[in-house]
């Protein structure tokens, strides 16, 4: 992701998808959903990339939307020692 810019949610994803498949003019997404153009033609080369052939099928599939797992050092705390550690934290303030 490019500094300074946000992440738009899987659902907003899908809805531009949805509407570009449908054959809706990119300029009146942008407008409607205030994603810019760039970030549209990235969404839908994205899917594209995945498998995503709306002439086939027009059902949108996560796989086509999600994020990527991030680059980088992984978590040093396995998912269930975290939720161990968070159950304890929270039940000494429970008391």
């Amino acid at each position: 992701m490019a500094p300074g810019s946000t992440p738009h949610s899987v659902a907003l994803r899908i809805q531009a998808l949805s509407l570009i498949a449908f054959g809706i003019p990119i300029p009146e997404i942008e407008s409607h959903l205030q994603i810019s153009k760039r970030t549209l033609y990235a969404i839908r080369k994205k899917a594209f990339d995945r498998g995503f052939n709306p002439a086939q099928n027009t059902h949108i599939l996560l796989d086509y939307v999600e994020d990527e797992p991030r680059s980088g050092r992984p978590k040093e705390i396995a998912p269930p020692q975290k939720e161990q550690i968070i159950m304890s934290a929270t039940k000494d303030l429970a008391e």
